[in-house]
């Protein structure tokens, strides 16, 4: 279980924070991949801090486009 970024966004109505967590296409159908992510929810959550998730491949299509 693991958070790839944890956002500082600094906005009028004060600091506050954001969890992501990246995880490749090829995990999307593993339940143990998703149970682990809804624990980690829980855990941001609990913390007051919001939690949002990726999954795809969007970098590396991106990394195949740009090397054309």
């Amino acid at each position: 279980m693991t958070t790839d970024q944890l956002l500082t966004i600094d906005s009028p109505q004060g600091i506050r924070y954001q969890a992501v967590s990246v995880k490749s296409e090829d995990h999307s159908n593993d339940l143990r991949v998703l149970e682990k992510l809804d624990i980690e929810r829980v855990w941001w959550e609990l913390l007051g801090v919001k939690f949002s998730y990726f999954m795809g491949n969007e970098v590396k299509l991106y990394c195949r486009y740009t090397a054309v």
